[in-house]
């Protein structure tokens, strides 16, 4: 593996390597502004760098990462939400780690575990989250225009396969609940005929008025429950065996510091 130097540092944080000097060595007689030191505070340690006076602030290994989720996590999105953590969490388990769900969204420094998933968040919560922590923030059904961070999403190319291999073409509805991270919600409006919904009862009222039409549904368990009312529904499986072993194999990387070219994954 490459060795980090101050340089490449620098370059990742955006500054000058002086300003990356002085941030390591404490300099109060340079006027650097707190963002700024917390920038480059955390890429030294999210690159593990090394120096005479560079200080590591992970809090070491404690076997456990945490859990940030969005707003699908709390209306109709919940079903699909309690699968994916259920998922996620029985294949960390077999490497001996915890996945500790945060109670609520405040954006706060957590000390006690090794990495934080944001999974369906917002780019701001995302952003405001990583600045304050200085262990790897890994993005989840969530698109993150920069190269620092792990990124995982669907592949909502799929989509397209899945319609031909059951209806045989692409004119189908994509039904979705409601809260979803603004990007994912972009990315499928932009690409497909889209309908979110934020209760069974719009779920029900919706597919009842659209028995001859072909609907995908956002979900394998959201999609059980439209099976009950259209039984030809098909699922978009957000959850898969594949994207959970992505998942973790992307936190183990940003876990042990690992120099990897490839940050940005579809699954």
């Amino acid at each position: 593996m490459k060795k980090v130097t101050i340089k490449d540092i620098a370059r990742e944080a955006g500054v000058s390597v002086a300003t990356v000097s002085y941030v390591l060595n404490n300099r109060t007689d340079q006027k650097i502004s707190e963002a700024t030191k917390a920038k480059v505070l955390q890429i030294v340690n999210l690159f593990n760098y090394q120096s005479n006076n560079s200080r590591n602030l992970a809090s070491g290994v404690t076997k456990q990462v945490a859990l940030f989720t969005g707003e699908a996590a709390g209306g109709i999105g919940k079903l699909e939400e309690w699968s994916f953590i259920a998922k996620l969490r029985d294949t960390m388990v077999k490497d001996g780690y915890h996945l500790v769900i945060q109670p609520d969204n405040e954006i706060r420094r957590i000390d006690n575990v090794d990495a934080i998933i944001c999974h369906g968040t917002t780019i701001e919560f995302f952003r405001e989250l990583s600045q304050l922590n200085f262990v790897p923030v890994i993005a989840v059904d969530l698109y993150i225009n920069d190269t620092l961070f792990f990124q995982i999403n669907s592949n909502y190319r799929d989509l397209i396969d899945i319609a031909s291999d059951n209806f045989g073409y692409d004119d189908f509805t994509v039904v979705f609940p409601e809260g979803l991270s603004p990007q994912v919600r972009s990315v499928l409006r932009r690409s497909y005929h889209t309908v979110s919904v934020g209760s069974v009862s719009e779920l029900t009222d919706l597919l009842k008025a659209s028995q001859n039409e072909h609907v995908i549904v956002y979900g394998a368990n959201l999609a059980e429950i439209a099976r009950a009312i259209k039984a030809d529904i098909i699922p978009f499986d957000i959850a898969s065996s594949d994207k959970m072993d992505c998942i973790w194999d992307c936190c183990q990387k940003a876990i042990g510091r690992q120099s990897v070219i490839q940050k940005h994954f579809e699954i």
